[in-house]
């Protein structure tokens, strides 16, 4: 879950981030964006921030080019007002609110509200002193950390877990041991897992690449015939997987490779990496089970170890 976040370009001027303590403020906006954040920003604006980044203290300067350089970041779709121009909160959601933001972050001595912070509907409005009890990023941060119970809806799960991981990212790559398996079992009877999240996909209209690493166990052939009949007569001939779906690929490894390597389950949106106790099968048409979940910084995980290790030893790729 991310906390999609916006200040505009003239925030990074503000007083208490030029203060002697201002470090401590900037980390703090900084660590919450790594870890639980993407920045909505106006392209246009983008050599203004850049330019208000430069003039900073070159200690912070350089935290905040590492970030604008590495951190998840989405281009605003509104048009764009500086959020200094508005006279009330209520004005700034009504405006922004194609962009689905969680939270703004507005100078000390702003008066757009009388307090810390405040919530109006979905979007979150926090001066600077009031960051370090945003309820967007505690939020983010919760559904992070928190398993997915036994009974829970897997629409919820989608909307509140994955739709902004989806939405920000270019790439899902899932590794899960089990999922050609299932897939094989689920095929003939009930509708596959992936189709439930290729439909998420849809709904959003997000253009994305999948890429998915799964094991051989139990398939004389790899699970060769099945799995290239469904890409090629099931998911090439619909018209919303050719629409969205800018690149797809399905890599079998041999299974003796997945008990040392890959016991765990994987799926990671670019850098932010779902540990997922039960795979993609949460997604099957069976109620939800309890399942262990947390997202992280793919550099807190052996993800890209693992996945260098199964691209090595593929038995085919479709």
């Amino acid at each position: 879950m991310l906390t999609e976040f916006h200040f505009d370009e003239f925030y990074l001027g503000s007083d208490e981030l030029d203060s002697d303590n201002a470090i401590f403020i900037h980390k703090k906006i900084i660590d919450s964006w790594k870890d639980f954040g993407c920045f909505v920003y106006p392209n246009m604006k983008k050599t203004d921030y850049i330019e208000w980044i430069n003039g900073l203290d070159p200690k912070i300067s350089q935290l905040w080019q590492v970030a604008f350089s590495h951190y998840k970041k989405s281009s605003m779709v509104s048009t764009y007002t500086p959020i200094c121009d508005f006279q009330n909160p209520v004005d700034i959601e009504a405006t922004y609110r194609a962009d689905e933001l969680d939270l703004i972050i507005i100078p000390n001595n702003s008066p757009l509200i009388n307090t810390p912070l405040i919530t109006a509907h979905n979007l979150e409005i926090s001066k600077t002193i009031g960051i370090i009890d945003s309820l967007s990023f505690a939020n983010s941060k919760s559904l992070c950390e928190t398993d997915i119970a036994d009974g829970d809806s897997i629409d919820d799960i989608l909307e509140k877990r994955f739709k902004k991981l989806i939405k920000n990212s270019k790439v899902i790559t899932i590794i899960d041991r089990y999922w050609a398996k299932n897939h094989d079992e689920d095929i003939s009877r009930r509708k596959p897992a992936l189709e439930k999240i290729l439909d998420y996909i849809y709904f959003l209209k997000k253009n994305i690449s999948i890429v998915i690493y799964t094991s051989n166990v139990n398939s004389p052939d790899n699970y060769n015939t099945i799995l290239t009949n469904y890409v090629n007569f099931t998911l090439k001939r619909s018209a919303n997987f050719s629409k969205y779906i800018t690149y797809f690929e399905i890599s079998v490894c041999d299974d003796n490779l997945f008990q040392p390597k890959g016991h765990d389950r994987y799926i990671a949106f670019d850098d932010k990496v779902c540990i997922l106790g039960r795979g993609i099968s949460i997604f099957r048409a069976y109620p939800v089970q309890n399942c262990t979940l947390n997202i992280k910084d793919i550099n807190q995980t052996q993800f890209n170890k693992i996945l260098k290790e199964f691209s090595r030893n593929r038995k085919f790729k479709i």
